[in-house]
């Protein structure tokens, strides 16, 4: 029952179940399962045993720690942890000094973390839309800047833990124009911000405003780089150039126009930025000297670069794309003349000393193999949820089908390469019609769900259904309150532990009064978003620990068994003989059952009020799928008997089919569902109905 909440603040907060895609100690240890949005390097001290630390910011919403060994250059990378607390994509990871990281996200916050304890150390809300970028100076390890969409360039001071910008530096004079990148000087007084209209802005953070701005490019300046001593500056933008500027001067010097597609990524390989990394769309990934204008190709990646990241002193750049692996190439310190171009303004001005003909308008590249990969999982893109609402149909990048079970949290199948609309028609049940209780979700490359308070407790099952065969008969769940029960388990049981409530739930060892169980081994994420009071956050289901701030209306349902009852669970309809029949009407034509009510509990209620009628019923069931035995054997007796069967809209209704089931697929109508019995011989014609599959 659901208790009045007038005078409270209104919790609408939405939860999300992640499920991941391998379970056990391979969870942690694994590469992204999604698009690589960002990448930075630290040099290791001389005792660390590693030679460099690198950090990979996902679209999976994690940031991974390695550990690149080598003698003389990079052999290998170890991962060795990772920061869990974002809900969205990483945009950008940066590194403040050697103990603390700062990462931003798609979920409008922006993270501090240690590096030694993997840990959040503080979360900080300010951001009204995604967050794209982070810079910090290198001479004040108390400051970070951040940017966003709406034109937010923010001014964090992180030596505090303030959770809210110290100063926004360009809304008065970016107005709403969204900002998608960031970089500024060793000192942090000049800032440069490069926006979607094209435009770089140059600001002043001890005025807090913009000071000069640089026009030129014709679209979306994707990326930008300064140099130490702020006197120069690189961009990249959707135009497919980058730009070299003087900022003393105020103008452009250089047009870089190597590259056929957007330029998404910008990377300076020393302090001065005299040689830069650039890549972007077309997959290349293009080493230049911004003052003789020579570059050269590094490597051509099959699918668009999404970040680099230069292995500063060990001769190394790191490429990360859409996939979710990360590659090491070897780079050799100074361009070599003998193959490189001179890049000119446009395309069609390119001088190049030596060009071998490779069917496009790029040379062959330095690099043919990675010296280091970080292999990935390739990343879920489509989720079908089926008719039962506790199986997914997945496709990950490469084409493999997966089920998986919903209330396990795991695979439960998998049907390789194959075509997924083809499996789907496969997998198509129509005799159930539940309601979606979930939205499904592939945008992290994974399979996600989310609950929210307004709709997902509109769906629920017979316990015998979950397979609980000693349940009682009539005994039905909630879908969503058992999926919250088991996700907050640890949360309540550490909550419960000590107090009055603790005896008063009748939990498992794992602190679960759910049905759902979930597979040894699976330990599936929870992430909870934010609103004006509160900050979004991730967190292993079995991680919990009773500090973490739960959604108002998740501690009531699994707290204190409160959740708004839907009127969708039950279902009106008219129960009628069938026109010519002569059979008598019931008592009471007009019904209400729950959506989930099988058709072969409406033929036992027909028969027991037809048998108190002095009406001889027999029972034979008919089913969507003459399968498993179903179908009962034919009795020997020469007696003609009488079948009960149910039709609608002249179709019969077959016994497994749900009463929703029966309106969605045969009935089709706005008005109340109208089911009509009758009676047949076992020499009558059976008309199944016929359905179409909405794929």
């Amino acid at each position: 029952m659901d208790r009045s909440t007038s005078g409270r603040r209104r919790d609408v907060r939405r939860v999300t179940f992640v499920l991941p895609q391998v379970g056990g100690a391979q969870q942690q240890c694994s590469g992204h399962c999604s698009g690589i949005n960002a990448m930075c390097v630290l040099k290791q001290p001389a005792d660390s045993g590693s030679l460099m630390r690198l950090w990979t910011a996902s679209r999976d919403s994690l940031v991974k720690v390695w550990d690149c060994n080598g003698t003389q250059s990079v052999e290998s990378a170890v991962c060795v942890g990772e920061y869990e607390g974002h809900i969205d994509w990483v945009n950008d990871v940066v590194v403040v000094n050697r103990d603390l990281v700062a990462t931003c996200s798609s979920d409008c916050t922006v993270r501090v973390w240690s590096d030694q304890q993997h840990g959040s150390l503080e979360c900080y809300s300010g951001h009204s839309d995604y967050v794209t970028g982070l810079c910090c100076p290198e001479s004040d390890d108390a400051r970070l800047f951040s940017c966003g969409l709406l034109g937010e360039v923010f001014q964090w001071d992180i030596s505090g833990g303030k959770s809210k910008p110290v100063e926004s530096l360009s809304k008065k004079d970016v107005g709403s124009n969204s900002v998608y990148s960031i970089a500024c000087d060793v000192s942090g007084n000049l800032v440069s911000a490069g926006s979607a209209s094209g435009v770089v802005y140059m600001m002043d953070t001890r005025t807090g405003r913009v000071e000069f701005e640089l026009m030129g490019h014709g679209d979306t300046v994707r990326d930008v780089v300064m140099s130490s001593d702020g006197s120069t500056l690189v961009s990249g933008s959707s135009d497919h150039t980058a730009k070299v500027w003087d900022t003393k001067q105020r103008r452009c010097i250089h047009t870089l126009a190597m590259h056929t597609d957007s330029v998404w990524c910008i990377e300076k390989a020393d302090s001065d930025a005299r040689v830069i990394f650039s890549a972007g769309r077309d997959g290349c990934v293009y080493k230049t000297d911004t003052r003789d204008l020579m570059c050269d190709l590094v490597v051509r990646e099959k699918t668009p670069v999404t970040a680099l990241s230069a292995g500063h002193g060990f001769g190394a750049v790191w490429v990360g794309t859409e996939e979710s692996s990360v590659r090491c190439y070897s780079d050799a310190e100074d361009i070599d003349e003998s193959r490189a171009c001179t890049v000119g303004s446009l395309p069609s001005l390119r001088s190049r000393k030596i060009f071998e003909s490779t069917g496009d308008c790029h040379p062959l590249p330095t690099c043919s193999d990675a010296t280091v990969t970080i292999p990935g999982i390739p990343a879920i893109v489509d989720v079908n949820l089926l008719t039962d609402k506790l199986h997914v149909l997945s496709k990950d990048s490469e084409g493999h089908v997966v089920l998986w079970d919903v209330a396990k949290a795991c695979k439960i199948k998998e049907f390789g390469v194959c075509d997924f609309v083809e499996k789907q028609r496969e997998m198509f049940d129509p005799t159930q019609s539940a309601l979606t209780w979930f939205q499904p979700d592939s945008s992290l490359g994974v399979v996600a769900g989310h609950l929210t308070p307004s709709n997902c407790f509109s769906c629920e099952t017979y316990t015998r259904q979950l397979g609980y065969e000693k349940a009682p008969a009539d005994e039905k769940v909630n879908l969503a309150e058992q999926m919250l029960n088991i996700l907050f388990s640890r949360w309540k049981k550490a909550k419960t532990q000590g107090s009055d409530e603790d005896m008063t739930f009748n939990l498992d060892d794992d602190g679960s009064s759910s049905v759902f169980k979930f597979a040894e081994g699976v330990s599936p994420a929870v992430m909870v978003s934010g609103d004006d009071h509160s900050v979004p956050w991730k967190k292993s289901c079995w991680e919990m620990d009773g500090s973490e701030d739960v959604p108002e209306w998740v501690v009531r349902c699994i707290m204190r068994h409160e959740y708004p009852v839907s009127k969708q669970l039950k279902m009106p309809f008219v129960l009628m003989p069938l026109k010519g029949s002569n059979l008598p009407s019931m008592s009471q034509s007009r019904l209400t059952a729950p959506r989930v009510l099988q058709v072969q509990k409406m033929v036992e209620y027909v028969a027991k009020r037809l048998e108190g009628k002095g009406y001889e019923c027999s029972k034979e069931p008919i089913y969507w799928s003459q399968n498993e035995g179903k179908a009962p054997k034919k009795s020997p007796s020469k007696k003609k008997k009488h079948f009960i069967v149910l039709t609608c809209n002249g179709m019969t209704v077959p016994w497994d089919f749900t009463l929703a089931a029966v309106r969605q697929w045969m009935w089709k109508r706005p008005e109340d569902l109208h089911i009509e019995y009758s009676f047949r011989s076992s020499s009558d014609s059976i008309v199944l109905p016929k359905i179409k599959i909405p794929i």
